[in-house]
């Protein structure tokens, strides 16, 4: 989103630098706000997503870890037939 209002302020600047009328453009800044509104909604969307995947990981009686990669996995599975789930994700 960060690009998109970097952008914004790019084509204002360049218009007003070369001296051109408000209404040079405005049909691609208008599609650009609209754009950025897309980007807001998604954004809206993701965490109201991780918020809903959250509420399932509470359900599953699943506590909270530390994210990332784990290098002190076993490379063969446990022998007592219990699977954890990074090993099978």
């Amino acid at each position: 989103m960060l690009e998109a209002a970097e952008l914004m302020m790019e084509m204002v600047t360049s218009r007003r630098d070369l001296g051109l009328s408000a209404v040079v453009g405005d049909s691609a800044q208008a599609k650009l706000v609209e754009a950025i509104a897309a980007l807001g909604s998604a954004r809206t969307a993701m965490v109201e997503m991780h918020g809903e995947l959250n509420d399932v990981r509470l359900r599953m009686g699943l506590r909270t870890t530390m994210g990332g990669l784990d290098d002190k996995l076993p490379d063969t599975p446990p022998k007592t037939g219990h699977h954890d789930l990074r090993q099978v994700g």
